[in-house]
């Protein structure tokens, strides 16, 4: 295995985050029960990755990655589906709900994929517990996927 330098892990990083998006882009467009979530597994798996390269590179810590993101509502949104991400390891959570609740988007089926209710009772991640319930939990599937991407985009660190 070769050893890449920081600018090839970064393009290869923002590369897989892109490419994972534009997968949950298109299976949402599908109402089979398993696509949506294997698409929004892969890319909370690429948004935790730049997620951590972000936070290392500003030399943050949980407390104070809460600490750049609050007031953000795209940031915040960043941070809830980084806690998804773990809820989705540790818990073995699938995120996703197909719904027969009106699309923003026009699909070929009717009724959308929509961001599961999760609570965390653990403390430590109250804050971003809460985000993730104002700004993830029954939000259709994409729109908090771009919000995230818009603004890890915006950090100078990347």
């Amino acid at each position: 295995m070769r050893v890449t330098s920081l600018p090839d892990a970064l393009t290869a990083r923002w590369r897989r985050l892109d490419q994972r998006v534009a997968d949950v882009a298109a299976a949402a467009g599908s109402a089979d029960q398993h696509q949506c979530p294997d698409a929004v597994a892969g890319a909370l798996d690429a948004l935790y990755d730049l997620w951590e390269l972000w936070a290392d590179r500003a030399q943050l810590i949980f407390r104070t990655e809460n600490d750049a993101v609050r007031g953000d509502p795209n940031g915040e949104t960043a941070a809830a589906l980084v806690h998804a991400r773990g809820a989705k390891s540790h818990v073995l959570l699938e995120f996703g709900d197909f719904t027969d609740t009106v699309a923003e988007r026009f699909y070929d089926h009717f009724g959308c994929w929509r961001w599961q209710p999760h609570s965390d009772p653990n403390p430590r991640y109250a804050e971003r517990d809460g985000w993730y319930g104002a700004r993830v939990a029954n939000h259709e599937v994409l729109p908090p996927l771009e919000a995230a991407v818009r603004w890890m985009r915006s950090r100078p660190e990347l």
